[in-house]
This record gives structure tokens, C-alpha cells and sequence, in this order.
């Protein structure tokens, strides 16, 4: 099976030894280590033009891991762009930027919050002062919070409208339970056009997480509707979810689901809207 046109906007390598982790990463059905040789056999033969790294680690400087993904690039040119770990909220974090943006592959930052019990921790002024600093580095932020925080993540992307913000993982609903409140949400960020959706796979980590076609549907298609193919990109999520969907299974999805759309839209979606966001290509 090839894709010559597709860019998988958000996967992960790790070496869990040597990085700081918590929450779903401490899951032990997770191995250890994950290198390339395993991220290209779960994909069963999809081939790629393009995958973005995105950070695990959650707390120092976010350079070590950085320099992990480039050894894994310099070998595996499929590997286009980095998501770096930065602690955006902190008062020198203009120093980390510097750094960071020193290397070529390192296109955005992501701080993860998703674990962070104040459900309006994005918009704190710390936290905002940050994100608005990532549009002068040409850095987009990758925002992974759960449902029940997206009222901050519309204050910070009103807060720091001159930088780019992609929503990791649909937003991060409670797959095949009631999804008033996430839709609600999601309608209002649709209304901030600096904000972006990766339609990658939404993992909790609990013995109730589902990916079947018919929960998964009202949540994709919610998201095409409000947000448009122009500002929603596929990615796997790769490793975290192979806990609820195999790599093809749910490239095979994505697929169905955007199957009344335009060649342009899906090859927006599939290709061309991470080729833009990333920097891929360019």
C-alpha cells in the first residue's frame, strides 16, 4: 500500500529511560523504546512523504530530545519536521526558544497540559505570554488538552491570535459519550482562524477508550464541518494509539470518513495542510 501524498502530522519515538514522563507514558504496555524500524513496521507498508515528531518528554530544555529525533531524521529522511518540548510558561523560556529554533527540523513547540488539573491552565498570563513569543520564531504550538480544558485553549488562542495553534487529537473528546460540551467548543475555536486540528486518534488510557467507526464518525465529521478541510490535518498518534486502532485501520477510517470530500480537500487534509503548518518542503 503506498501514499506518496501523505504526511502523518504527529507521531513518537522514545527511550522512556532517559526522558521525564508521566500520565498515559507511564502505561505498561508501552515498550521502553521506540525507534523507527517499529513506527515503519505498524504502518504495514504505508508509505510516507513526510512525519512530523512530536515531544514526549515534559520538563528541561527539550534540546536532548530534539537531537534524538535528528539522529532518527538523518537516517530516515521521511522525518520532516519537530515538535519540541519547551516549558512555554516559564520567564525564560526566550532562551529556550533561541536554541530550539537553532535547529532546522524543529518547526513547533508543545508543552503537553492535557494532565494539568486546572482546566484553565492555557490561559494563564505565564502560559499566553509564552505562546504569543512562538510566532516571532516562526514556531507553531501544539496544544494537547482534554475537553474539559478547551475554554482555556479559546482564551489563549484570542490572547496570542498572531500564533499558530493546532489542537492535537480532536480536541480530545470522550469517544461514545455525550459530546455536547466538546461541540460547543470546538464551534467557538472554529470561529478563531489561527487555530488548527490535528484528526489524529484520541486515547485516554482507560478500559473504556473505543475507536469504531460509528463513535468516531459524529466527531470527525463535527470537526470537518466547523473548522473545514483547510485547517484540519491527519495525523496517527502513533504509538499511544495502537491501545485502541492499528496505524492502517485507522488511515483506512480517516479515509472513509472524508471520502465525499474533493480530491483538493483530502489531499488538504492528508498532504498539503502539515506541508504548510510544518514547514515540510520548504
Amino acid at each position: 500500500m503506498t501514499n506518496p501524498g501523505l504526511i502523518d502530522a504527529h507521531f513518537h519515538l522514545w527511550q522512556l529511560d532517559q526522558l521525564h514522563t508521566e500520565g498515559i507514558l507511564a502505561d505498561p504496555r508501552f515498550k521502553p523504546e521506540i525507534a523507527w524500524p517499529d513506527y515503519e513496521a505498524a504502518r504495514k507498508g504505508i508509505a510516507l512523504s513526510g512525519a512530523v515528531a512530536v515531544q514526549v518528554t515534559n520538563s528541561g530544555d527539550g534540546e536532548r530530545e530534539v537531537e534524538f529525533f535528528e539522529r532518527a531524521a538523518a537516517q530516515h529522511p521521511e522525518l520532516k519536521a519537530i515538535v519540541a518540548f519547551a516549558p512555554i510558561e516559564d520567564a525564560d523560556v526566550e532562551a529556550h526558544l533561541k536554541r530550539l529554533s537553532r535547529h532546522a527540523l524543529v518547526t513547533g513547540i508543545r508543552r503537553n497540559t492535557q494532565d494539568e488539573a486546572d482546566p484553565m491552565f492555557c490561559a494563564t498570563p505565564s502560559f499566553i505570554a509564552g505562546v504569543a513569543r512562538l510566532a516571532d520564531y516562526n514556531l507553531v504550538c501544539d496544544i494537547c488538552a482534554r475537553h474539559w480544558q478547551l475554554d482555556g485553549v479559546i482564551a489563549l488562542a484570542k490572547a496570542a491570535p498572531q500564533t499558530t495553534i493546532i489542537l492535537n487529537h480532536l480536541g480530545k473528546p470522550e469517544i461514545g459519550s455525550d459530546l455536547s460540551r466538546w461541540r460547543t467548543a470546538m464551534s467557538t475555536l472554529a470561529t478563531l482562524p489561527n487555530v488548527h486540528v490535528k484528526m489524529s486518534v484520541v486515547v485516554h488510557g482507560t478500559a473504556t477508550d473505543q475507536w469504531q467507526a460509528e463513535a468516531v464518525a459524529p466527531v470527525v465529521n463535527h470537526v470537518l464541518e466547523v473548522f473545514g478541510a483547510e485547517r484540519v490535518l491527519w495525523a496517527s498518534n502513533w504509538p499511544v494509539a495502537p491501545l485502541v486502532t492499528a496505524y492502517p485501520a485507522w488511515l483506512s477510517l480517516a479515509q472513509r470518513l472524508t471520502h465525499h470530500l474533493s480530491s483538493t480537500d483530502r489531499a488538504a487534509i492528508f498532504h498539503d495542510n502539515a506541508a504548510r503548518l510544518y514547514r515540510i518542503g520548504r
